[in-house]
């Protein structure tokens, strides 16, 4: 969105946008990333998803 340099400091926030589970063992997490730098300003979003493991009750 904006470049970054090498000197720019950069706080980030990440959002747990979906899950869904596959099965009894794993499921799909979806992770949406927003970067910001030094001035408030949004320099980077991005979306990735992920498997994980389920949690055994």
């Amino acid at each position: 969105m904006k470049p970054v340099f090498a000197e720019d400091v950069l706080t980030g926030k990440a959002t747990i946008t979906d899950l869904v589970k596959r099965n009894e063992e794993n499921g799909i997490v979806a992770v949406s990333f927003e970067v910001y730098n030094q001035n408030g300003e949004l320099v980077l979003t991005a979306v990735t998803e992920a498997i994980v493991k389920c949690r055994l009750k």
